[in-house]
Formats: C-alpha cells, structure tokens, sequence
C-alpha cells in the first residue's frame, strides 16, 4: 500500500445515534498509524480515531446526514524538522472541536466547543469571539490528557466573556468556571488527575 499521510473520508446516509467507522488507511511504511490531526467539516458529529478506523456518531438534533472527516499525520514530518523553538508537536491525536470546521474554509469561534477525550489530546490554543454573546469553552477531564498538557483560551472579542468550564468534578485553581472577559486570555495545565490550573493569564488592554 505504501505511505499515506492524509486522507479524507466521506460518511453519508446517517441517522442520529447512528455510529459508522471507516478505515483511514493512514500508514507509514505499512505500519497503520493514529492521524494526529482529525477533522470534520459539519456540526453535530461526534469524531475518534485508532491506528485502523475513523468512528463517527450522528448527534440527536443534527439535520445533516453525512460528515467529511479529513486525516493526516505528521509525526515524521515533525521528528525531522522540530518547530523552530524546539518544542515538538504533541504526540497524541487532537480532533477539532464539533462544529469548528465551515464549509466556505473559515473557522466560527462561537458556540460552545466540546473536545473528544477518547485517544486524544487537546489542542494547544483555543479561540473564540464573545462580542455576540458568552460562550462556554468546555475543558476535558482533566484526568483525559497527560499531566503538564497545556491549553491556552483567548477572547478575541469586544465584549461578553468566554465561560471556560472544567469536566465532571474537576476545578480551575479550586474554582468553576473561569470567565474571560473581551481581549483576556488564560494557560492552563493538567495535572492529570482531576485539576486544571493556571500558569499565566494575559489582561489586554
């Protein structure tokens, strides 16, 4: 088969509670391989990956019925040409929170963003714009993610405020939520059992 870095996949025909998986034949070397990028273009799709398969869940309330999922790995990219600060990629899969992907390209930063904790990792930062109104950022447990994984959430908006909201029992420095008013911005760190806390925090302007 050969190597093969990226892919799309095309789920159609779905009913909601419907949950269909497709290979994504994503390989290095004949060696099947987790993508670490996994993205889908519609709202209302819940998206994992494995070494072999692509696993879509329709949600309730979903009108369409089929999702694009676009895959790729670029662990050995990475391994031969680390960032230019030397820090590398994390070696875990992300998947782009439902809804973020459009169909035109752009990227909405409204709305309340819930990231899959099943073989993945979270992003590194999160945007949203608050100006037409609050938004949630809903954190994974923080018991999902490797100790020390980082996250960090800017308001890019005027005005409203970000409401970042840890899992299940999970607290923020002992508190839930944090909330982010226009132009703040926050990093947080795991600690891998069952808190997140913050390491800087930016007010501007």
């Amino acid at each position: 088969m050969g190597t093969i870095l990226k892919n799309i996949l095309n789920f159609t025909g779905l009913i909601a509670g419907d949950t269909v998986s497709l290979p994504h034949l994503i390989n290095l070397n004949d060696l099947p391989m987790t993508p670490d990028l996994v993205a889908a273009n519609t709202a209302g799709f819940t998206v994992t990956a494995n070494d072999t398969d692509v696993t879509v869940t329709k949600q309730a309330g979903t009108d369409s019925t089929g999702v694009r999922v676009y895959v790729e790995l670029w662990h050995s990219i990475e391994d031969v040409e680390p960032q230019p600060d030397g820090i590398p990629l994390s070696y875990f899969p992300f998947v782009f929170g439902t809804g973020l992907a459009s169909t035109d390209g752009a990227m909405p930063l409204s709305g309340a963003i819930h990231i899959s904790n099943t073989n993945v990792t979270i992003h590194r930062i999160w945007l949203f714009d608050s100006t037409a109104g609050s938004v949630d950022a809903n954190l994974p447990l923080a018991s999902s993610v490797p100790r020390s994984s980082q996250l960090a959430v800017k308001n890019l908006g005027t005005a409203g405020q970000i409401n970042v909201t840890p899992a299940g029992g999970d607290l923020i420095d002992g508190i839930s939520p944090v909330s982010l008013l226009a132009k703040r911005a926050v990093t947080l760190a795991s600690d891998g059992v069952s808190a997140w806390y913050i390491v800087a925090s930016v007010n501007y302007p």
